[in-house]
């Protein structure tokens, strides 16, 4: 070569950090040249808070190094003084500009980083100048092959002569490693990994060399096992120092201990246990008396995964070194700490608040070795079981997954004979399993809260009126009796099917019907009644004659619907889909219909009263105290529209006004009550302790009949009805349509979600996948529609007959829906509370 090629090697320069800077300088300054390679590694933080502190001193001009360093003794700090000093604004921006000089981005190289075992299952150990004996010609070996390899190899020196040989502690029947969360045991980076693999291979040579002595007496002395505790007592050390998420692990107690005279060693699990729990009361109290509850319960959530990864690697850590242990020891290999194991696995999976309650997500007490086979990936994902919300869809997906792909079962009949086997030992965990398949493949996922919620204005208004009330307690009835369904895609699709071909079909005029409405004899009210007078005449005739009202009810649905079809006629056109056009314009029709019922609540009733009702109602406004600007404004305007009404009177016997700003007061008085009541009522206008009890005498006063409009009258069949008598139609017509409306919005939000190919998928193509066809076979003989027997329309649906004598479990896939059902029906009411 005419020119030579020099390297240069500077390792670890971070380790001296006076230097590290001139060596940057003098590298720059000196040895920038085609022919000179510099190879520097160190720690890229480190060394950028060196090149910092330098440029603070260059600019300070102080020689007080200590002092400097100081200046940035905290994180938060550093980043308070760097971005909020106008002086020192400048010095973030000049170290990172002398550090991409000196190091530019495409001359760096980053070491990997073995964060998760699938990474870590890449590492290979390097068996060049290593004592260690590997197959002829192969220079490294795999990690988890190399763990499997020195269990074999004490195995291969304490069987010598024995007429059964073990079995690795590491491998099952299959020979596929089921322990490569043993994995967690190791550090995140390449120097951890070897140094975690080079005491490995210390302890087995020291173990093996025992082995000859022992084969030699036949028996343990006092020596030997405290032989045996050293050296696995040091590689306990050893691992967890090389595994900085195990560094600073308690050292009040040991992990691994001699007792019984020093003849016996012991795991101490109780320990993990402990230590995790003491970890996780030191987060509690570090972020309790924090402000922000949503950060500071995201803050608590992030910290409580990393204890639990911390726990799980320590729990490993301790199955493999008495896996060791038993390997040279015991005739037969039966790991301990089935109870640390169980209790970590299920803690801290709810949250409430910042108060983490367990959740059974996992069998209890499950030999280790059976739980390790059998689920071994969720030690390795043991942070995505802290504060995990039930309902996910995604969440139940990831659990499926962790309990059923990794095991060697694959047949949806092996999956249903290990939930038997499992129920009266571990009845709380199938539960929970039937709960995730539930949101996995009913189509549980789909819902969505405002779904079912109202506005706060209408459901307050609404709350006024008995006729109108009986609205959300049917709208609650009704979910619950949907949502117990086991396929709730399938029953969307029933149900419009019925609604389309059979209340929306055609059907043949009664004549008993005017008989039983419209005869003189039936006592029939008049335009100008009350609303709750014609409530309960239509509730009568409900009653009565459920079948001539049902009839007649659907013969009003129909004329309703002709408008709704005009409204919403380019569906078809839009959505291309039968079945999706008439869930879009049920979905619409019955929205329209709600509003409808509260606008003519709100704008088109007269408030109906005599003198002295009247007088009375006054007399309790005027104690009513005003508690906001808003409702001191609409009192005023209350009572002066009551005295005008007074002095107008005169002889009248019945007296009618507009309801509207009646109700309006009503309303905002309503909500000042619960802000009361709730303990959050502070803006205290008049009075520290206002006197709402008026509010409830007033609401008795709320009579009200519909405003006379003539022409107004809707045409069913060949009768005129009345706006009153519409008007509780409507509301008569809205009870008896939630379950088609919440049909509707299920399948219109599937085909949002893109999710209802997903399902229809899995159903048709994928019949063979084990775990659809395990939940279609546990809820094949369950009722596949609820029905409400008081519901008109969904009454007359043909009927299941129930299934007699349900096996084990699928009662409890009953119980678990019909629960699902009740909890979200309670979440809805209480979320519409809170609002």
């Amino acid at each position: 070569m005419k020119y030579p090629l020099i390297i240069l090697v500077f390792d670890d320069i971070d380790l001296v950090p006076e230097r590290s800077m001139e060596l940057l300088n003098i590298t720059f300054q000196y040895f920038t040249n085609p022919n000179i390679v510099i190879l520097i590694t160190a720690a890229e933080k480190t060394l950028k808070e060196v090149i910092r502190l330098k440029m603070l001193d260059r600019m300070v001009s102080s020689e007080a190094k200590s002092l400097l360093i100081d200046v940035f003794p905290r994180i938060e700090v550093k980043q308070e003084f760097s971005y909020q000093s106008e002086r020192f604004a400048s010095i973030e921006r000049m170290s990172d500009e002398f550090y991409n000089k000196v190091i530019p981005p495409s001359s760096r190289y980053y070491l990997n980083r073995y964060t998760s075992i699938s990474e870590k299952l890449l590492y290979s150990y390097s068996s060049i100048e290593q004592s260690f004996i590997a197959p002829q010609g192969v220079l490294s070996t795999p990690l988890d092959q190399f763990l499997i390899g020195q269990v074999n190899r004490l195995l291969k020196a304490f069987d010598k002569g024995k007429a059964e040989n073990r079995e690795n502690f590491l491998v099952d029947r299959t020979q596929e490693n089921k322990f490569r969360t043993c994995l967690m045991l190791f550090g995140n980076k390449s120097r951890n990994i070897a140094n975690g693999c080079l005491e490995i291979l210390n302890a087995v040579n020291r173990l093996v060399a025992l082995s000859n002595h022992t084969s030699k007496t036949g028996k343990w002395t006092h020596e030997d096992s405290l032989e045996i505790y050293q050296t696995l007592y040091h590689l306990t050390q050893a691992l967890m120092l090389s595994n900085s998420a195990l560094r600073y692990v308690s050292r009040e107690r040991e992990l691994i201990c001699l007792v019984g005279n020093g003849m016996r060693i012991l795991i101490q699990y109780p320990f993990i246990w402990e230590e995790y729990q003491k970890e996780r009361q030191e987060i509690l109290d570090e972020f309790f008396d924090k402000e922000n509850a949503h950060s500071n319960t995201l803050q608590i959530q992030r910290k409580f995964k990393e204890a639990q990864k911390r726990a799980a690697s320590l729990l490993m850590l301790s199955f493999f070194v008495e896996g060791l242990l038993q390997t040279v020891q015991s005739p037969t290999i039966r790991l301990h700490g089935e109870q640390t194991l169980s209790k970590l696995v299920n803690a801290d999976v709810i949250w409430e608040g910042n108060s983490p309650t367990e959740q059974t997500l996992f069998p209890r007490y499950k030999n280790v070795q059976d739980f390790m086979d059998s689920f071994p990936r969720v030690l390795e994902h043991l942070d995505q079981y802290v504060g995990v919300d039930l309902y996910s869809f995604s969440f139940a997906e990831k659990y499926l997954e962790d309990l059923f792909l990794y095991r060697r079962e694959t047949t949806h009949e092996a999956f249903l004979e290990i939930l038997r086997k499992e129920i009266p030992y571990n009845q709380r965990w199938v539960a929970s399993v039937f709960l995730e398949m539930s949101v996995r493949y009913s189509g549980f996922s789909l819902l969505k809260e405002d779904m079912f919620q109202l506005s706060d204005e209408m459901r307050r208004v609404f709350q006024l009126f008995s006729f109108t009330e009986n609205i959300m307690e049917e709208k609650e009835r009704e979910i619950e009796a949907f949502f117990s369904s086991s396929n709730l895609l399938q029953q969307s699709t029933k149900l419009l099917d019925y609604f389309e071909k059979q209340l929306l079909a055609h059907s043949q005029e009664s004549s008993s019907l005017p008989h039983i409405l419209f005869s003189e004899k039936s006592n029939v009210p008049q335009a100008g009644d009350p609303i709750t007078i014609w409530n309960d005449y239509f509730s009568a005739i409900k009653k009565e004659e459920k079948n001539y009202f049902t009839w007649f009810l659907s013969l009003y649905l129909r004329s309703r619907w002709n408008d709704a079809q005009e409204t919403y006629s380019g569906a078809r056109d839009y959505f291309g889909d039968k079945i999706l056009s008439l869930a879009y314009t049920l979905s619409g029709f019955i929205d329209s219909l709600l509003n409808s019922i509260f606008h003519s609540l709100k704008n088109k009733m007269l408030i109906v009263s005599t003198k002295s009702r009247l007088q009375e109602l006054l007399q309790y406004v005027e104690q009513i105290d005003s508690t906001t600007e808003q409702i001191r404004i609409l009192h005023g305007r209350f009572l002066i529209q009551l005295r005008r009404l007074l002095r107008a009177a005169k002889d009248k016997e019945v007296i009618q006004f507009p309801a509207a700003l009646f109700l309006d007061y009503m309303f905002h008085l309503n909500v000042e009550i619960d802000k009361y009541q709730m303990g959050s009522f502070t803006d205290y206008a008049y009075l520290d302790m206002p006197d709402l009890l008026g509010y409830y005498k007033a609401v008795e006063y709320l009579v009200i009949a519909h405003m006379p409009e003539s022409g107004q009258e809707k045409e069913v069949g060949k009768w005129l009805i009345c706006p009153a008598a519409a008007f509780v139609l409507d509301i008569n017509l809205l009870e008896n349509l939630w379950p088609f409306y919440f049909a509707a919005q299920i399948l219109l939000e599937a085909e949002e979600q893109g999710k209802n190919d997903l399902y229809r998928r899995e159903k048709a193509e994928n019949q063979q996948a084990p775990l659809r066809k395990l939940y279609d076979q546990l809820t094949s003989r369950l009722a596949s529609i609820h029905i409400n027997p008081d519901n008109c329309f969904t009454a007359a649906l043909p009927r299941e007959k129930p299934k007699k004598n349900l096996t084990g479990l699928e009662r409890l896939m009953q119980i678990t829906q019909q629960t699902m059902a009740e909890q979200f029906v309670e979440m809805v009411k209480e979320n519409q509370q809170n609002e």
